[in-house]
């Protein structure tokens, strides 16, 4: 069974953040570093559990240098990946990932 996978804003906002940053410099590692992040993340509505839970209900995906951070969600009686936020793993983690 697949899951629907789902990006918040917050982590929408940090793809773009970090494909900006990395486009300064090489706009062909922008477009390969976003291709490896979506294709991953993507992966996990196949296999939803593959990450480390790192909080209570919260996973910890590593792409490359970047952290994804998501749960399973349910809606509407449908189950769900949400993707929380996308984190360079040199970062602070916030603690509202944590509850």
């Amino acid at each position: 069974m697949a899951f629907k996978v789902e990006f918040t804003e917050q982590a929408d906002a940090d793809l773009a953040g970090i494909i900006d940053h990395i486009g300064q410099d090489s706009p062909q590692a922008a477009r390969q570093t976003y291709a490896n992040i979506i294709q991953r993340c993507q992966a996990l509505g196949e296999t939803p559990d593959m990450a480390q839970q790192t909080y209570p209900g919260v996973r910890r995906l590593v792409v490359g240098a970047y952290l994804v951070f998501y749960r399973r969600r349910n809606r509407s009686g449908s189950e769900l990946i949400e993707i929380l936020r996308i984190l360079h793993g040199a970062r602070l983690i916030p603690p509202s990932l944590g509850g």
